[in-house]
């Protein structure tokens, strides 16, 4: 089933951070697939926004097709990849790993920078999400909100092994240890979900900015506003209301039923939307 999306989005650094660490993106490939994704940097001197965007450059070529596939993963095959496959979108976790781990051991100032990823990749009525780390993905669908990413997190493992309730993990001090990150570490096992999209439904990327703060009973009321880009508007303002203590991102997306090919905001056309990093010396 041939689906329309709309998208937007927007970051902000919060009311205590005078840096912006996050970085997100939204991109059409030639297959007409719909590429939303948040990157959450961490690491002193600046580095957490040098590994989230070493993270979004690597999105944007591998997506947009601006370098060979042969300049990218390898390979000389004239093929358009199949940006849809767990493969390819393993790839993508792997380069930018590479690229953000050895960037890391040439410079000691950004020794164990690293960024969270979550990345959707809608075609047609299918979504798949690459995940590692605490950005999360969620699907606003019939006044019903449900979380499609587990974090990779200390207080999520502890919950698994039922050694915390998930209301305690709530509120643990700790829930920001993560277990898992862009870059930390020369490799890195990144989780893939796989969903089928139904007309109305909305997808809602975000960093832990915006959950930490914000309830899921708050996320679902403001997500459902009838324009998009008042729904990310008002999330981000509430938790900026909170305190805003973390940079706080939000990406959305919203299906409807086919009529014409695929649209996406203005705003939000190629890479234009990223936030500029400063160049290094």
């Amino acid at each position: 089933m041939k689906f329309t999306v709309q998208t937007t989005g927007c970051t902000n650094p919060g009311l205590v951070r005078t840096n912006n660490e996050d970085r997100f993106g939204v991109v059409t490939t030639k297959n007409q697939e719909i590429v939303l994704f948040v990157a959450d940097g961490m690491g002193g001197h600046s580095a957490g926004e040098v590994a989230s965007g070493h993270m979004a450059d690597m999105i944007q070529h591998a997506f947009s097709g601006k370098t060979s596939l042969e300049d990218t993963w390898g390979s000389a095959s004239k093929d358009s990849p199949d940006y849809f496959s767990d493969e390819f979108l393993y790839h993508v976790v792997e380069k930018g790993n590479s690229k953000i781990f050895h960037h890391a051991m040439d410079d000691i100032e950004k020794r164990g920078m690293g960024t969270t990823l979550t990345l959707s990749v809608i075609q047609d009525n299918q979504l798949k999400i690459i995940q590692v780390g605490d950005s999360r993905a969620y699907l606003i669908r019939k006044k019903k909100i449900q979380l499609l990413t587990k974090d990779h997190s200390l207080v999520q493992h502890e919950v698994d092994l039922g050694l915390i309730t998930p209301e305690e993990a709530l509120w643990d001090p700790r829930k920001n240890i993560i277990t898992k990150a862009v870059g930390i570490i020369a490799k890195v096992e990144p989780d893939i979900y796989h969903y089928t999209l139904e007309p109305k439904d909305r997808i809602l990327l975000c960093s832990d900015g915006l959950y930490d703060l914000v309830s899921e009973e708050e996320l679902l009321l403001l997500s459902q506003k009838k324009n998009l880009n008042e729904c990310v508007e008002r999330l981000i303002e509430k938790a900026n209301a909170y305190g805003g203590k973390d940079n706080v991102t939000v990406v959305m997306a919203e299906i409807n039923g086919s009529n014409g090919a695929k649209k996406q905001d203005r705003k939000l056309t190629g890479f234009k939307l990223f936030n500029k990093r400063k160049k290094e010396d």
